[in-house]
């Protein structure tokens, strides 16, 4: 049980370090789209942004799911 905490703590730390960048792309993304001069700019940083919410999406999945399996019920 011990080792199995652990780990998944060092899981959970991993994600949110993983989670933080994403939300640092997405602004990113989200601001050079508002600033872009050009259609096909601002449509590329708009996907990009929407990749990195759907990359947030998908490890914040993760990160709830092992922080519901390390903790009391």
């Amino acid at each position: 049980l011990k080792d199995r905490l652990r780990r998944a703590y060092d899981e959970l730390s991993a994600l949110q370090v993983a989670l933080e960048n994403e939300i640092k792309s997405f602004d990113l993304y989200r601001r050079a789209a508002a600033e872009a001069d050009q259609d096909a700019a601002r449509q590329m940083y708009t996907w990009l942004a929407g990749a990195e919410r759907t990359h947030f999406n998908m490890l914040m999945a993760n990160y709830e799911t092992i922080s519901s399996e390390a903790s009391w019920v």
